[in-house]
């Protein structure tokens, strides 16, 4: 009786450290403009994470399994150094995870991307606590970061859609410009690469195209 009683209260010490970690979980879906393949290489170049203010990677190579030094956001210009792992990192399922390590605590994000249609990408980012909590609050602003899936999807997409947009302002304005005039035609390839499109200085033919390109694609709700 009594080992049955003490097994009980083992079981309910347990499950007192591991349940209130849930309440810290987080999720958060949006929609980016920019094919999928576009939206994945900007998010698995975890060395150019300077667009998110809330988490960045170190790592010698972004595989699954490899691991390194997670830098998380505490407050303004501070930063909590953890260790962190690559969970699934696949190209062809657009999956990208990895899970920091805080004692005995365990922080995982998953980032997985769908396609929708060919211009647009879905975005789907769970952040779940799991593990024994004491302390916990002491290391990570936990409340905080059940903003940062939310935060980091906003921060992707800005980034993301501003690299696409330019990407496509610079390659339809040198396809006018090469077509345009017989001068045009005769450009050095040197000016050619240096040229820098400018939207508004652009024809209103190029800007009703580049739009086109940019948002004509019928979009569902993320999965």
């Amino acid at each position: 009786m009594n080992s049955t009683m003490g097994d009980q209260s083992s079981i309910l010490q347990s499950s007192s450290s591991l349940g209130p970690l849930s309440r810290w979980n987080a999720e958060h879906r949006t929609v980016l403009q920019a094919p999928v393949q576009f939206v994945w290489e900007s998010l698995v170049d975890t060395a150019s994470w300077q667009w998110n203010p809330y988490v960045r990677l170190s790592a010698n190579v972004v595989l699954t399994g490899a691991s390194g030094k997670a830098s998380i956001a505490v407050r303004s210009r501070r930063w909590k150094i953890r260790e962190f792992t690559f969970g699934e990192v696949n190209r062809d399922t657009f999956t990208f995870s990895w899970t920091a390590v805080v004692g005995s605590c365990r922080v995982t994000n998953v980032i997985k991307l769908y396609p929708d249609g060919s211009k647009a990408t879905k975005i789907h980012h769970t952040q779940k606590f799991s593990g024994f909590s004491p302390g916990l609050r002491w290391n990570l602003p936990v409340q905080k970061m059940k903003s940062y899936p939310m935060c980091i999807n906003e921060a992707l997409k800005n980034h993301v859609e501003s690299r696409h947009f330019n990407h496509l302002l610079v390659t339809l304005s040198t396809r006018e410009m090469s077509t345009a005039t017989d001068f045009t035609e005769s450009m050095e390839l040197s000016e050619a690469s240096s040229f820098r499109a400018n939207f508004w200085e652009s024809s209103p033919r190029l800007r009703r195209q580049l739009l086109s390109t940019f948002l004509d694609e019928k979009r569902t709700s993320p999965p």
